[in-house]
């Protein structure tokens, strides 16, 4: 209770404080400020400027000679500029132009000796043609004799024509043994023809499609019969040079 009526009691002490310095302050008169006792001072005018120099005469011409001074100013020499050389540019060769009668000239030598290779070629083409004509003769003079032979081109017929057909029996019996085709095609109607020449010992010396059957499989197989029968038997004597230049046909199917 002591302290609660202590703190009241301050709290009114200040607040009455607080009233009476504003009322002071509201309805006291504002005091006058007096500089009546200020020091005055007065502005003093600058001296004008003297116009004429005060300093003695040596003094003065000293100056003037550091101002213009008597002994002239070096300048710096600018380098004399460095010229340029031309370039010296070898002297161009001037090729005398050839004229119309030098062009004909060349053209015709030119052609003089376009025409000697041709000649030479000539000569020793037909060299050649003698050559080859008499190392047949030789051959045909050293060949050991044998009874009759057809030569090539020779139409076969009477006893020489059975014994022919007997030797293509054996050849087409024993191609149509190595012939195989596959099941697809069997039964299809094809039909090819493969032209044979063979060599006196029963080699092959070529074969081909003579007659294609329109299917490239097909003539394929046909080809490869042929060469699944190789070797043949030996042609007889007689037919040596029939079926090895003009060669025999063979059909499939027969």
């Amino acid at each position: 209770m002591n302290f609660k009526k202590g703190l009241l009691i301050s709290l009114s002490v200040h607040t009455l404080i607080v009233v009476c310095m504003t009322l002071r302050f509201i309805f006291s008169a504002p005091q006058v400020l007096d500089i009546s006792q200020a020091v005055r001072v007065d502005m003093i005018a600058l001296p004008d400027k003297q116009t004429e120099n005060i300093l003695p005469e040596k003094v003065q011409n000293i100056l003037k000679e550091k101002e213009s001074p008597t002994e002239p100013i070096e300048t710096k020499q600018q380098p004399e500029p460095i010229l340029k050389t031309k370039e010296i540019l070898p002297e161009k060769k001037v090729v005398p132009q050839k004229t119309a009668i030098d062009l004909k000239k060349t053209k015709q030598k030119q052609k003089t000796a376009l025409d000697k290779l041709k000649t030479l070629s000539a000569i020793d083409k037909i060299k050649q043609d003698v050559k080859n004509e008499a190392d047949k003769k030789m051959e045909i003079k050293n060949l050991p004799l044998k009874g009759r032979v057809l030569s090539a081109g020779t139409k076969i017929t009477g006893l020489d024509k059975i014994q022919s057909d007997n030797y293509l029996s054996q050849l087409d019996a024993k191609i149509k043994a190595q012939w195989t085709m596959p099941q697809w095609m069997i039964g299809k109607p094809f039909r090819a023809s493969v032209w044979v020449k063979i060599n006196p010992d029963g080699t092959l010396a070529s074969k081909k499609i003579s007659k294609s059957s329109g299917n490239p499989t097909y003539d394929e197989y046909c080809l490869a019969a042929v060469d699944k029968a190789l070797p043949f038997p030996a042609v007889p004597a007689k037919f040596g040079e029939v079926f090895k230049i003009d060669g025999v046909s063979f059909v499939f199917p027969d």
